[in-house]
């Protein structure tokens, strides 16, 4: 019975998640295993991992005015599994008046400090013709999260972020460290084919 229910549960999540994003099937354009995306208010257009599974949350984008994408990939060896997050932040987004905003508040020091934790200094690149600030960070995962017998994980994160006329993106794919750089190049795919609306 709980796994049939799973079941419903995870088909229907597929099916809103579909409906809440326009994907189109790979094309004579489009390299084989990749798929274009377009998610609705996002302003934007890309090709992603045909089999990453994609997420949204159409109340949560409507209340902060935050659109996007987010892509989980497959956990491998380890038990936290790599992200892909595309998010379009509006004029009229809830959280940072500005990318710049946005870079000073995730570059200075947490309330909390995390042991350990390193980020590099930001970076200029350019993605879909708009200029870009990137940096990554060496930081940490805990698993299982609820438990008091926690594993640490090291987990790298590499953030971009563009400004735009009425808004601006932030692209962050993380994954364990152990990981990063053979999952790297999907997130290059990405970036390659980004290209804003």
């Amino acid at each position: 019975m709980a796994a049939r229910s799973a079941a419903v549960v995870g088909a229907l999540l597929l099916a809103w998640a579909s409906q809440a994003t326009c994907f189109s099937a790979e094309g004579e354009n489009t390299p084989s295993g990749y798929k274009r995306v377009e998610p609705a208010k996002a302003a934007f257009a890309c090709e992603v991992p045909s089999d990453w599974a994609p997420f949204r949350d159409s109340h949560d984008e409507e209340r902060t005015k935050i659109f996007g994408l987010w892509l989980t990939g497959p956990k491998g060896d380890e038990p936290i599994a790599p992200h892909i997050s595309l998010r379009y932040f509006t004029a009229e987004n809830s959280l940072f008046p500005s990318a710049a905003a946005y870079l000073k508040r995730q570059l200075q020091p947490g309330i909390v400090q995390v042991r350990g934790e390193k980020t590099s200094a930001v970076a200029q690149i350019k993605v879909g013709g708009l200029a870009a600030k990137t940096f990554t960070r060496d930081t940490f995962e805990y698993w299982p999260p609820e438990s008091l017998d926690t594993r640490q994980i090291k987990f790298r994160q590499e953030y971009v972020v563009m400004e735009r006329a009425g808004g601006f993106y932030v692209l962050i794919f993380a994954a364990p460290t152990s990981h990063f750089e053979n999952l790297r190049p999907v997130f290059q795919h990405v970036l390659d084919t980004f290209r804003p609306k």
